[in-house]
Formats: C-alpha cells, structure tokens, sequence
C-alpha cells in the first residue's frame, strides 16, 4: 500500500529485484486521487507500462496514507511498513523510517504482528473485484502462514525480553484512543515528535498537551520544509526545536538536501520508552480523538522497550 506512487521508480528500481527473486504475483494498493495523478504524468513519460503486476486506487474519506509491504512465500512471510511511499523519495532521497518483522514456519514469535497487518489489508480491500481480489487471495491460499480467521486486534505482542509490539490503524476506534488506552498507565515525562506535516493550528500537540499533563513536549520542524503549525497558540510545556539539530542531519554527508518525511512519536516514561513509527503526520486527520477516528486511512507500529533508549 502507499498514498503516492511512481511509475518509472517501481518498475526500474521495484519490480526487477522482486522478479529476480520469483516474486510473481504482485499488488498495490494506492490513495485514489494520487494515483490519478500519477498515471496522468506517467503516460506521458513512460514508452510502456509493465503488464506484470495490479494496481488499484483505494477511496477513503481523508488520504489513503499506509505505507505497508507483505512478502508473502510458501513458509516465510514479511512484513514492512514506515513512512516512505513507493517513490524516489519514499525509498532513498528523504529521510525515512521503515520497521520490518519476519516469521517463518521455524519462528513464528512476529507471525501475530504479520497476520493482523494482513488482516488489516484484507479489510481494506474487501471491495476490490476481479484479477486484483483473485491475487490476494491467491497469498493466503498458498502461504502457510497466512489465513483468514478473525485475530484480536492491537494488543502487545513480546518480541524478546526487551521489546513488544502493537499496531495501531485507523478503524472504528482512532489510533489516538489505541495509543492512549496503551499508555493509560504510565506517567510520560517527554514526547518528542518528528513529523513532516503537522494541523496549522497545531490541534493534535495540543491534544498531547492536555491529555499528558506531566509531559514536556518537544516537536522537530524542518525549515522550509512540510507544513508547521504556525497557528498554535502558547503552551507551557510545548517547545519547538529545528531538525537541522539532529546528529543525524549534522552527519549526513549527502549531496543533496534530505527531505525529512519519518513520523516518529517518542514517550519517554523512564525505565518504559515508546514509540509510534508509521505513516500518521502530527495531524488529527492520521490520529483522530477520543470520540471518532482520523479521515485518514493510516497504519503503524507501537514499541514497548524496557530499560534502554533505542531513540
């Protein structure tokens, strides 16, 4: 799944390495009205389009905005998902964040976290028609590791003895109440945010101020660059601080200016850190409130890590 989609990238940088490793039934799933886009400027810039994969356009109420890759075999199946889109950008010119999980018959401890991402991916497509529902369901008829029956939904599940995991996705709850039903019990004392695109009026860091009030927040902006919430009026314990700041960005060696396009949500809570990486922006639209959930369609993954800082 991705929100925006590049021909020319897919098909010479994408689809060769898939085939070379037998990677034959292909499908992607893209926002309807970026894809509309995209086919309009790649007609005119491509020769041909391949005939060897599916691609259709997902309605939805806001952006269709997850960015996840199933690699489905006979007995290994994986799972990435991050930030980046199916583009230049999305895989090697912005800064990133993508997280990936692997299972195979042998080691089935991230097999959950798999199955509910393919469960989520099945709910989204359920209206999809001919040779494109025909290919998904191909995957589950052929992947061991793969099936149909219904999963609980967003709980934890125990990585290793320091770190668990929980999808959070937009569906009839918001990824806002996921995320605060997770944290109901901890006290956090620093959230830190990196985001591209935030509410002009910064509505959702003044939803993470009210909703933590021991918590000092700390939002990363990159100058000139995504969307700021220019609008936000004061808060106390809201500072905003520039990207350009970050070791990170201070290393990088690259002859061209990097776009910063990861959208990582921090809580430090001491001996408990989390974070939230995926594809929801610093908006209301990706995260929704306590009482409706985002327009958007968005997915990401929820770490638990204990007694280390991996930030």
């Amino acid at each position: 799944t991705t929100y925006s989609f590049d021909f020319h990238h897919f098909e010479s940088q994408v689809l060769r390495p898939l085939k070379s490793k037998g990677i034959t039934n292909v499908t992607i799933f893209a926002d309807t009205e970026m894809l509309n886009q995209s086919i309009g400027f790649s007609t005119g810039h491509l020769k041909a389009l391949s005939t060897s994969y599916s691609i259709n356009g997902i309605p939805s109420l806001g952006a269709f905005h997850p960015k996840v890759t199933i690699l489905a075999g006979e007995n290994d199946v994986l799972l990435l998902q991050g930030s980046g889109n199916i583009t230049n950008g999305g895989h090697g010119k912005n800064h990133e964040t993508f997280t990936v999980f692997y299972a195979n018959s042998e080691d089935k401890t991230q097999l959950p976290l798999i199955q509910e991402a393919w469960h989520y991916i099945r709910q989204l497509t359920s209206n999809i028609e001919g040779l494109s529902a025909d290919k998904l369901s191909w995957v589950s008829s052929n992947c061991n590791l793969l099936h149909e029956n219904p999963i609980q939904l967003h709980q934890w599940y125990t990585i290793s003895q320091s770190f668990s995991a929980a999808l959070l996705y937009n569906e009839e709850t918001s990824i806002w109440q996921q995320l605060s039903e997770k944290l109901s019990n901890e006290e956090v004392k620093v959230i830190k945010i990196f985001s591209p695109f935030y509410d002009e009026k910064g509505t959702l860091l003044k939803q993470f101020h009210t909703s933590f009030p021991q918590s000092k927040i700390q939002a990363f902006l990159q100058p000139d660059k995504g969307i700021h919430p220019f609008k936000t009026e004061p808060m106390n314990r809201l500072s905003f601080l520039s990207w350009e700041s970050i070791d990170r960005v201070k290393a990088s060696n690259s002859k061209f200016e990097r776009k910063l396009h990861s959208k990582i949500f921090w809580f430090d809570c001491g001996n408990q850190q989390y974070g939230v990486f995926g594809s929801p922006n610093a908006t209301i639209n990706a995260f929704g409130t306590n009482t409706s959930r985002g327009a958007n369609e968005e997915f990401a993954v929820l770490l638990k890590v204990n007694n280390q800082d991996i930030l």
